[in-house]
């Protein structure tokens, strides 16, 4: 039973938080194993359907981040935030 919280934990954290190394690169998938969760600006937050991780898409369609959901949405909210700031 402790291993299962610990297990669920340990994800819990890491999805949280996780984003990984990127390449920054146009995609042309048009969006076939993607689900947009969120825009803002023409930025794309993204949901891969078979695997569950997620992307962050500039306006021209590029791959800017990648990584879990949380630490995509993290991303585009400080994205959201700093154009909010540089817009006053």
């Amino acid at each position: 039973m402790l291993d299962t919280i610990l297990l669920h934990e340990i994800i819990k954290i890491c999805d949280e938080e996780l984003s990984f190394p990127n390449i920054k690169c146009k995609v042309y998938d048009g969006d076939v194993f993607w689900t947009t969760l969120a825009e803002y600006n023409g930025w794309k937050l993204q949901q891969h359907t078979i695997s569950q991780h997620a992307r962050l898409l500039n306006p021209n369609r590029e791959r800017i981040a990648w990584g879990s959901v949380s630490g995509m949405e993290k991303a585009l909210k400080r994205i959201k935030k700093l154009s909010q700031e540089y817009e006053k």
